[in-house]
């Protein structure tokens, strides 16, 4: 029998506002919650922060336009996953925003979740 580890996250900005104990009115637009949370603070809840050899694979796309969430978030994750060798297919969308998406995104996150849901260990 196969040990399956799986981590599907999606995280929203308001979720680590209030998971910190602030507010969101909506209007930090920046990639950053900066403004309100300290250096350690934002350390804790960036997922760079605990990539390593044992990370499960990362499925990533994001929009070059995206306003919400700096492009170079989604490329630091990409270069600390492939540091350690972590599959991480990453889609960056030309001009896309931060609700993008891609002809074939069906087919690919399938794809994607057949090769290593499925595999044995």
């Amino acid at each position: 029998m196969a040990i399956v580890r799986v981590k599907l996250v999606f995280v929203k900005i308001e979720f680590v506002y209030l998971l910190l104990g602030h507010a969101y009115d909506g209007q930090e637009k920046v990639g950053s919650p900066g403004g309100i949370l300290s250096q350690e603070q934002i350390r804790r809840v960036s997922p760079i922060t605990y990539v390593s050899a044992d990370s499960p694979p990362v499925f990533t796309i994001h929009g070059t336009a995206d306003t919400v969430v700096p492009v170079q978030h989604a490329r630091n994750l990409e270069a600390a996953l492939a540091r350690h060798r972590v599959p991480c297919p990453t889609h960056y969308i030309e001009n896309g925003g931060h609700d993008t998406w891609y002809e074939g995104l069906c087919e690919d996150s399938i794809a994607f979740l057949k090769e290593h849901l499925l595999r044995a260990d």
